[in-house]
């Protein structure tokens, strides 16, 4: 945070002093005055846009980089900007003939509209973040999606150099080869940033999610027989997807061995809500990059940190289901229980579910949707399974029928519904 701050204090003169020179107050907008044709107006335009940009970023964490990046820009387009004004308004007899005839083409027209267009495309961004209010600016920093930052930027860049290429007055040939020059430079920039931002975003996901929960899904649907657990599926569970139970915590409880099936066992809730967060982020990749300070320094955030990035984005989703399995052979059982239940209540549509060998007691009857699984709940699961397994094994297959009914009863009778 000091290093941001340190950021912040060295625009703030020179974002004032612009301020004072052209009339713009932190309290007063000169978008809706500004001439988008007009160089000056543009030139306006830049200014309020960096002073939005300030007085933004004074609320947010984490945005180091990206304001310095963003103000480089910005002030660097008003400097070229104010340039070409003045050898506009500049005496005719001194004035390039060239020149002229490069600011009044449609080239350039369409390159102001632009500048315009990013600018407001910036400002409008910063709007909507300051009508969300400042506990959600300063929970999520700068910005929530860093790639539509990271496209502005790379326009800005890209519209300063070709003002500058009018200034310099090249000949037109030149003009598109040098252009055609820096688009590409500005593209293999791009790529090379996307780049190390996926390699940096892989190993936060690494290292809030050190367990890979899509290996323990595979290895659980390998072992999952066609057929069985419809007494819980077509019954608990529909009611509970479907949202017609007024409940979103769905609780299912049974003796371990009964079909629940472990995935994430001994897990502390950290972890939990960091495997939440690791999934989320391929829907929402730019969630990671909250976490990139207490990455870099080894420190891992704190639960309820995660559970409001968790929240964040949650709004986004029409509807999100959580399933955590096998939550009583965790230490943390009981917080994890608690911490998953806020989520559930929460204002989005969160649903919840989870499994256990053991009732909860720290959530109420009236805190879930309870569904138990009994011995005579999955009897008929388990003859399916034995039928499935009779008929399929090789060394099996072949019995005597009355001697794969007896095995199918036995096994039914002492199973105890294991």
């Amino acid at each position: 945070m000091i290093a941001f701050k340190s950021a912040l204090e060295t625009t703030q003169e020179a974002v004032s002093l612009v301020c004072e020179q052209t009339g713009v107050t932190g309290q007063t907008s000169t978008i809706g005055m500004a001439d988008p044709l007009a160089i000056t107006g543009l030139i306006l335009q830049v200014i309020e846009t960096a002073g939005q940009v300030y007085r933004y970023c004074k609320e947010v964490q984490n945005a180091d980089n990206e304001i310095r990046e963003l103000f480089g820009e910005l002030f660097a387009l008003k400097a070229v900007l104010e340039q070409m004004s003045r050898e506009k308004q500049g005496p005719l007899d001194i004035q390039d003939p060239k020149s002229a005839q490069a600011i009044s083409s449609e080239s350039f027209r369409h390159a102001l509209l632009s500048a315009n267009g990013v600018l407001k495309d910036i400002l409008d961004d910063l709007m909507k973040r300051h009508i969300k209010g400042k506990s959600f600016i300063k929970q999520l920093g700068w910005p929530g999606k860093k790639e539509k930052l990271q496209d502005s930027i790379v326009q800005l860049e890209r519209l300063k150099s070709y003002f500058i290429l009018v200034m310099v007055n090249e000949n037109s040939a030149m003009d598109k080869e040098v252009l055609s020059s820096i688009n590409y430079l500005t593209d293999l920039g791009t790529l090379m940033r996307q780049d190390s931002q996926k390699d940096l975003r892989q190993k936060i996901r690494e290292w809030i999610c050190p367990f890979d929960v899509e290996v323990s899904h595979r290895k659980a649907r390998s072992v999952c027989q066609a057929g069985t657990g419809s007494w819980f599926i077509d019954g608990p569970f529909q009611r509970w997807f479907r949202g017609q139970e007024e409940s979103r915590l769905l609780y299912l409880e049974g003796k371990s061995g009964s079909g629940k099936t472990v995935l994430c066992a001994s897990q502390k809730l950290i972890h939990v809500l960091g495997a939440l967060l690791a999934q989320l982020s391929d829907r929402f990749p730019q969630t990671l990059d909250v976490l990139e300070p207490d990455f870099r320094k080894k420190s891992l955030p704190s639960p309820n940190t995660l559970l409001q990035i968790l929240r964040s984005h949650a709004r986004e989703l029409k509807r999100l289901y959580i399933f955590v399995d096998a939550v009583n052979e965790s230490d943390e059982c009981e917080d994890i229980l608690s911490t998953l239940l806020t989520l559930a209540e929460s204002e989005y549509q969160i649903h919840v579910m989870v499994t256990s060998t053991a009732a909860s007691v720290t959530l109420s009857k009236d805190d879930l949707l309870r569904a138990q699984m009994k011995p005579s709940s999955n009897q008929n699961d388990i003859q399916d399974f034995v039928n499935a397994q009779l008929e399929t094994r090789p060394s099996l297959r072949y019995l005597p029928p009355h001697t794969k009914r007896d095995i199918t009863s036995v096994l039914i009778t002492k199973a105890n519904g294991i």
